[in-house]
């Protein structure tokens, strides 16, 4: 397997993670530079919590396909 085939493999080995929930979409995960700021701060509540904290996994509501 080439290294393309497995970067693919495991792009999608992440994405299913976080489409059944196993993985938390986390706001500001892997920011370079805490200094950077994101047009997206205000939805993530930024300024709530400490970036020196680690997340805490919460379960937020129910999803049913059915």
């Amino acid at each position: 397997m080439g290294f393309a085939d497995q970067t693919w493999d495991g792009f999608v080995a992440l994405i299913t993670k976080y489409l059944q929930g196993e993985r938390g979409f986390t706001a500001r995960l892997a920011m370079e530079q805490s200094s950077h700021g994101s047009d997206y701060d205000h939805l993530s509540r930024l300024g709530e919590w400490s970036p020196t904290e680690p997340a805490t996994p919460e379960k937020i509501g129910d999803h049913d396909d059915g």
